[in-house]
């Protein structure tokens, strides 16, 4: 039994790592959201600007992502060329960081290699992860930065490095996409606070604090084009269609997954040793999830 699911999911992680190999190769985009990202980090590396507080001249196109992840890709748009393949590259390697740091924080409190193997490659076999893994999109870096940010503190909660490294990886992750405020920042404090209620607040008050005066910072050197960009052209209609039908999707490719970790959440707090980081990351991350019945959100 074993052996016949570890290697079921390592085919599933080899079709995941096939997948992301043709799309590297792939010359054109392959979602509507690739070429903006692209283009973006080309006015950049051109010494543009990303965030204009009006549309009344070209570019009319919205920069509606912090600049992190744009920054990173600049530096190769600027030596390279136009090219999805880094863009790309980024969100793969994204990937595969975020399920190797999932199955070492299973492994830090269970020892379990299988366990932790598990974890990883269940990760990996998600149709959504594969999917968006391939793509030059922001997600997997903001995802890797943030589960750094709670490996760090779920090896070390009481290190002081790990502690600082983790508010740069936190504050990293929202510099990627403005909606990782909300479960790894909520997941970081509820798992200190349980054990020094100081430091968790600490935690709180660095990582929201440093957010927030990088937005002050931004759109004040923007004249308001970031609060418009990232706030104001982000306000979009609300569909409850759009979001049970991608409710039901969900549902159809993880029930199982959905399931246990429902049990997990509701019945097993004291018998898992990670229930006050994994809890509170999964009620922020429904929260987040639930955005998808805004038009123009993708899965």
């Amino acid at each position: 039994m074993v052996a016949a699911l570890v290697l079921i999911l390592s085919c599933a992680a080899l079709l995941c790592l096939g997948y992301q190999a043709l799309a590297l190769t792939h010359r054109y985009p392959l979602d509507y959201g690739e070429a903006p990202l692209l283009d973006q980090a080309m006015r950049l590396a051109a010494g543009g600007a990303l965030y204009r507080a009006e549309l009344s001249s070209p570019p009319y196109t919205i920069s509606n992502y912090p600049p992190l992840y744009v920054m990173l890709l600049a530096p190769f748009v600027k030596l390279f060329g136009p090219s999805f393949f880094f863009g790309r590259l980024l969100s793969a390697l994204g990937a595969w960081i975020s399920a190797a740091l999932l199955g070492w924080m299973v492994h830090l409190h269970t020892r379990d290699r299988l366990a932790a193997a598990t974890t990883g490659l269940l990760f990996l076999a998600l149709p959504y992860v594969v999917h968006w893994s391939s793509l030059l999109r922001v997600d997997l870096l903001a995802l890797a930065l943030s589960l750094g940010a709670l490996a760090l503190l779920v090896h070390r909660p009481d290190g002081r490095w790990s502690f600082r490294a983790a508010v740069v990886l936190l504050v990293g992750a929202i510099a990627t996409r403005q909606t990782y405020a909300l479960a790894a920042p909520l997941a970081a404090c509820a798992w200190l606070f349980v054990r020094d209620r100081r430091r968790a607040l600490q935690l709180a008050a660095l990582v929201g604090g440093t957010s927030l005066a990088g937005f002050a910072l931004l759109n004040g050197l923007t004249h308001g084009g970031f609060y418009f960009n990232i706030v104001t052209a982000n306000v979009n209609e609300f569909d409850p269609r759009r979001l049970a039908w991608n409710l039901g999707r969900l549902l159809e490719t993880a029930p199982v997954l959905l399931c246990a970790s429902g049990v997990a959440l509701f019945l097993l707090p004291r018998r898992n040793p990670l229930w006050p980081l994994a809890a509170p990351y999964a009620v922020g991350a429904a929260c987040s999830a639930l955005t998808i019945g805004k038009i123009g959100s993708n899965v």
